[in-house]
């Protein structure tokens, strides 16, 4: 947890922890190298929320650990069919049908998971 640490400490630690340097910490997440090194040095405090979801990414962190000390709480996505009633303004026939697509392929995805799985726990 991050306690009473900064975000540069919060972000040192991780990074660290990770065995990823600050050069390649900032090739990866497509940030400036001295970006982080005044982030996690104290000398910047906050960062745009889009930087510190790319940061998370690469140190593979939830996004909300990093942007929860600049006050940003993710909101969590709504519904499938109201996503995409909202994001793409298809109709109320047009979501359920996504919807039915999604869901089916996650049945297949898991399925094949099952099958995969089958051969790797029958003994010797």
């Amino acid at each position: 947890m991050k306690d009473a640490q900064t975000i540069g400490e919060y972000t040192k630690t991780k990074r660290t922890q990770a065995g990823i340097t600050l050069g390649e910490l900032s090739r990866l997440a497509g940030v400036h190298k001295s970006f982080i090194s005044r982030l996690e040095s104290g000398e910047r405090h906050k960062a745009a929320p889009e930087v510190l979801e790319r940061i998370a990414n690469v140190l593979k962190l939830d996004p909300s650990e990093l942007l929860s000390f600049i006050g940003v709480t993710p909101q969590p996505l709504p519904p499938v069919r109201t996503y995409f009633r909202r994001a793409y303004g298809v109709s109320e026939e047009g979501a359920d049908v996504l919807a039915q697509l999604i869901e089916d392929y996650q049945q297949r995805k898991e399925g094949e998971h099952d099958e995969n799985n089958k051969g790797h726990n029958k003994a010797d």
